[in-house]
């Protein structure tokens, strides 16, 4: 039985009673009104138990359909222990069970829900997906033909062995398309499988078609001569043959083309898949292309557009819980190799969260930590549909279940359990210890959408809140009053109704449009676009959705308070369209197929973008080169790595020819470069490093200046990484002077000493006294982390300098973990003062006070701005003749957050008194601070926490503060950050700035760099700006939603805004460290782009230079 601990950290990845709201917009519906008396009961026996099936709670789904025709939508219910079982509507919500009588009776375990007219007879059929008997035996699917006549008694008959379909995989799923665009549908099945090993092992994922959880497409080729539809299995020559352990499936047009897709949600180890149709017959897996990661348990998903904004966008669940008991009790700690190990055998990356991926001009975006949507538990099947009528479709998710095994007090217990005694003594201490164990009963959850793709959890107030195992779930408009209703199937209870009250809660402002179609092949598929007042909204035709489930057979589109819709414009999948005009809401209309095919137009050109891409202008290929350093095998702690700072990227006329070149960093043991600008605008490669010892440092920051004023450019070249922290001669930052004509000589004797990594240079004439001195700002101290590094300011004197901080500004000596400066007359006395931005620090302004750097202590706008800190850019960005400045952070699209009130914190303190720094992160979770950390894993670096907490229960909680006495800490070793958004100061004068967010965009992503250029010729400067970082532990996981922004300054708003990026055409994925803007030999202007571990890209402008330019 030690399989089972190992089959758990598979899994993972590695009494008061209070009042309720009232005018909630859903209300419980009692089974006693509804007689929906169905419940999935499961019970467990010596064949199926938890043990040796770890599938047993998966539940069961939902289907909707009017199957009797006569205008009410009847529900009908998958059972996995239980028959499955069909109620009819009978109106003002209730229903009768009319299973015995229909036909439907199900004698295996059944998942999943399909309904789809099947033969065009305007009568709904059932599909029901069967996973094995009730021994793990085989079986065979249901497809049950409706021939219910009229308002009549509902009838149906099993024919999938007729039809060809009974087939016996271990199917979840089946939804229906019509991917060979010959008129009728096809059926693709969504299948799982038992597998004698770990589902976590990183064996390769199966790409041949043996694998036993491969999918399946039936080609649907028409009917015999007894009137009987034949589908064949063509899974083979279609390209399907990927092997994943499928949990949730759904259809979609990804690409546009009129051809229907289909994305598959994959539980364990096993990727997503998605299969791009080709349009010739077969499908290509392509979600590496589209999606840059996914969850790592995947389970339900939806599709839908959720910003308005004609893309759709993917909803997959996982299972992260929201609460820090939750968390705490279901890591051990952060498995790292696992991770690796995955990413080598060729798994592309997997979170354990749920991912909401919004469409991008360049793919899709994970920004479901920003939208608040990423922790929701053991979830199952997410519905995102305008349950309220505003406009924007919200999301209910289902979530729970019967036995947590994922608790790691349970998985010691079994470890524990496998030392003595025989099988049967192990196997009866495990049963008993199962019969003791809780559940993960939760409410489901209920997020409004508010706009800017930010959803608000509204489950403890909209009426949804009842603890419950729910799998799969429904919406529809069960009362036919013009909201959308919710059923849920549950393991071991009764069903969940939620009667939707919006439109008696919000009369005024709670406008629909209902558009009918038959889920048969001429309206599967189908696009609408509607138009009205609160804009354009976007859906496709496909009622399979969620988990295991069919939605009704309806687009359901809330409009506010709309009165009147403008169009609505409808594709249908054999591409004739039909358009409606000025349209009355609050309606539900059946639209007819028109005739008219859809045109393709041709002639009108695109608008140009103010940027294009070009082909590397260079005469041999750079590609930066990072090295395998782990990071969180020496710093386990830290929720993020330091060891690649970049490529930096330096420009500057180097020989005197009038030509800007320019410099590429190199990376340990890489060499650095001079790109140097030919007359015809290529750039030739200029190697100047003349020792092996020269390029076994890794290059972190730079600059040109002329130190020797002997009127050309010199490179000041800084050293960093944490990868040298037992090497600090590697560390020493390094002069090279110019001879004048480009070439470079190391100067030995030019700097002082420098121990540690340092990140960021800046030339300023401080003195005034005519030459440049530097700012040389340290970036981590890798043997104290996270106590500050020593910062210098350098005095020039003939291109010698001399470290004169203490005497001129001592508070720059130990500033903190400084990542970026800038040096600006900010007050317009004459005189450069100094901008800082650092990790877990302030923005700090040191006003220069002729030749004497101070930091300012005023009430100057910049207290409380501790953050996460990773770049500044200053400029007069509002044209009033004071430097404004624009500073890149950590964003809010993690699973941080911090605020005044509720900062993070870092406690760096010898915890257990053995002579090192254990840097302890906390969080606030539900209004307490909790350590972030795993147990596992900070027990290792502190074993001092298996003594201070029994169990992981216990860890999970106590507060820091019931663990350690923050009273007896020094205040210098607690650090904090209270705000991690990406920031645009205004400097309003008199010493004083007020600061408001960037555009939400920029807010998607750490950002690393910007650089202001008029991109578009109307003499105003444009920013750009570039993130992402990868390099974080792997519960975090990577940040890389970012795509590059473009933004322009509203004078009238006094704020920046986003120019999209298909008119700015700067689009840009990967995880970009700087930008660099220079002159080209047609004075026009390049923008380079460094990217970790790949390319250089480049951009052009394609606007005229104005005359001003």
């Amino acid at each position: 039985m030690r399989w089972i601990s190992g089959f758990i950290l598979c899994v993972l990845l590695f009494g008061c009673e209070t009042k309720k709201p009232e005018n909630t917009l859903f209300k419980k519906v009692t089974t006693e009104h509804s007689g929906l008396t169905f419940r999935n009961t499961i019970t467990e026996n010596e064949t199926l138990n938890i043990i040796d099936y770890e599938y047993l709670f998966n539940g069961g789904g939902v289907g909707i359909g009017d199957f009797n025709s006569d205008g009410l939508p009847d529900v009908v219910f998958s059972g996995n222990m239980v028959t499955s079982r069909i109620y009819q509507n009978i109106g003002n919500l209730q229903f009768k069970d009319v299973t015995s009588s229909s036909g439907i009776i199900t004698d295996a375990w059944c998942t999943g829900v399909s309904i789809v007219d099947i033969n065009n007879d305007g009568k709904p059929d059932i599909h029901i997906s069967t996973a094995h008997d009730l021994f793990l035996g085989n079986t065979k699917n249901y497809f049950y033909l409706n021939e219910t006549e009229s308002k009549e008694e509902i009838k149906f008959r099993n024919l999938a062995s007729e039809m060809n379909i009974a087939d016996s995989s271990y199917t979840m799923q089946a939804v229906w398309l019509d991917y060979d665009r010959d008129g009728d549908l096809d059926l693709f099945l969504a299948n799982n499988s038992k597998e004698e090993y770990p589902k976590n092992n990183a064996f390769g994922q199966r790409k041949d078609g043996r694998g036993k959880s491969t999918d399946k497409l039936y080609r649907n080729n028409g009917t015999n001569k007894n009137g009987i539809l034949q589908f064949e299995d063509v899974s083979r020559e279609a390209g399907i043959s990927i092997e994943g352990w499928s949990l949730g499936v759904a259809v979609m047009d990804i690409n546009g083309d009129q051809y229907p897709d289909i994305y598959v949600a994959n539980d364990f180890l096993s990727n997503d898949v998605l299969y791009v149709n080709n349009g010739n017959g077969t499908f290509t897996n392509k979600v590496s292309e589209y999606f840059k990661h996914q969850s790592h348990n995947s389970m339900g998903i939806d599709v839908a557009d959720i910003n308005n904004d004609g893309g759709l966008d993917f909803l997959v669940l996982d299972m992260f819980p929201e609460d820090n008991l939750r968390r705490k009790t279901m890591f051990s700690e952060i498995p790292f190799d696992r991770f690796n190990s995955s990413v080598k055998a060729g798994y592309q990356p997997q979170f354990v969260r749920n991912v909401l991926q919004v469409s991008t001009p360049s793919g899709f975006s994970d920004i479901g930590n920003f939208a608040g949507v990423s922790a929701t538990d053991w979830s199952w099947a997410p519905l995102i549909a305008d349950f309220d009528n505003d406009g924007l479709r919200d999301i209910y998710i289902t979530n729970g279940y019967k036995k947590d095994i994922t608790d790691m007090d349970f998985v010691d217990f079994n470890n524990s359990s496998n030392v003595f005694g025989s099988f049967e003594e192990k196997r009866k201490a495990l049963v008993d210890q199962l019969k003791k164990m809780d559940g993960v009963k939760k409410s489901n959850f209920f997020f409004r959408n508010r706009g800017q793709n930010k959803f608000e959890n509204e489950t403890d107030t909209s009426g949804i809140q009842v603890p419950s195992y729910s799998n799969g779930a429904v919406y529809a408009d069960l009362d036919l009053d013009g909201d959308l209703d919710i059923l849920t199937n549950n393991i071991d209870d009764e069903i969940l109704l939620f009667e939707n009250k919006s439109t008696d809660v919000k009369k005024d402002n709670s406008s629909y449009l209902r558009l009918k179609f038959n889920p048969n092949a001429e309206n599967i598929g189908a696009k609408v676009w509607v138009y009205s007042k609160k804009g354009k909204q976007y859906g496709e035709f496909h009622p399979q959705r969620g988990y295991l489930s069919s939605v009704e057979p309806f687009m359901h589109f809330g409009l506010g308070n709309a009165a009147i819709i403008d169009s609505i414009r409808v594709i249908w999948p054999d591409d004739t369209t039909t358009l409606l005009q000025n349209v009355d809401t609050n309606q539900t209309i059946a639209p007819i197929k028109g005739n008219s095919k859809i045109e393709v137009k041709i002639s009108k050109k695109l608008e140009k973008a103010y940027l294009e891409e070009i082909a590397p202008p260079l005469d041999s290929p750079y590609v930066h080169q990072e090295n395998t350093f782990d990071d969180f095998k020496k710093w386990p702690l830290l929720f993020r790595g330091y060891s690649r700072p970049g490529p930096i990227l330096l420009g500057g006329d180097i020989n005197g020819d009038g030509l800007e070149d320019f410099f590429v960093g190199g990376t340990a043991n890489n060499p650095a470069s001079f790109y140097v600008q030919s007359a015809n605008g290529n750039f030739v490669k200029s190697p100047f490093q003349k020792s092996q010892d020269e390029i076994r440092s890794e290059n972190s920051a730079g600059c040109f200046f002329d130190a020797d004023n002997d009127g050309d450019i010199d490179l000041y070249l800084a050293n960093g990484s944490s990868e040298n922290y037992a090497h600090p001669d590697l560390y020493q930052d390094i002069l090279y002077l110019n001879d004048g004509n480009g070439f470079f000589n190391m100067e030995t004797d030019a700097l002082p000493k420098i121990s540690f990594p340092t990140n960021t240079v800046v030339p300023l004439d401080f003195d005034k006294d005519g030459d440049e001195d530097l700012f040389v700002a340290g970036r981590l101290d890798p043997n104290n982390f996270p106590f500050s590094p020593r910062s210098y300011l350098l005095e020039n004197d003939q291109g010698v300098f001399t470290d004169v901080t203490e005497e001129v500004s001592p508070e720059l000596l130990y500033p903190g973990m400084i990542t970026d400066a800038s040096a600006s007359d900010i007050n317009n006395d004459g005189w450069l003062d100094l901008i800082l931005v650092g990790e877990w620090n302030p923005v700090q302004l040191l006003l220069n006070k002729q030749g004497r750097l101070a930091l300012d202590l005023g009430d100057n706008g910049l207290k409380n701005t501790h953050g996460w800190w990773n770049c500044i850019r200053a400029g007069d960005f509002d044209g009033d003749g004071d430097m404004d400045f624009v500073a890149g952070n950590w964003g809010l699209n993690n699973p941080f957050y911090a605020t005044g009130e509720e900062p993070l914190r870092l406690y760096a303190h010898d915890f257990d008194k053995n002579g090192s720094i254990e840097p302890i992160i906390t969080y606030f979770n539900q209004g307490k601070e909790y350590i972030l950390q795993a147990r596992g894993t900070l027990m290792k670096q502190l074993p001092l926490i298996r003594k201070l907490t029994k169990n992981y229960h216990d860890y999970g909680e106590k507060t820091f503060g019931e663990l350690f006495d923050k009273e007896k800490m020094d205040s210098n070793s607690i650090f904090k950050a209270y705000e991690l958004a990406s920031m645009y100061f205004e400097n309003t004068g008199n010493g004083k700035f007020r600061k408001t967010p960037l555009p939400e965009q920029l807010q998607w992503s750490p950002i690393f760099d910007f650089i202001d250029i008029d991109i578009n010729g109307d003499d105003a400067m444009e920013l750009l700006s570039v993130g992402n970082f990868m390099n974080t532990e792997i519960l975090t996981g990577h940040y890389d939603a970012g795509i590059g922004q473009t933004l322009e300054y509203n004078q009238t708003k006094g704020e920046f805004e986003l120019i999209k990026s298909s008119k700015s055409g700067f689009d840009i994925t990967g995880e970009a460290r700087s930008l660099l803007r220079l002159k080209s030999h047609s004075d026009d202007e390049l923008i380079i782009l460094g990217l970790q571990n790949d390319t250089l890209r480049y951009f052009r402008k394609t606007i005229p230079l104005s005359k001003n330019q």
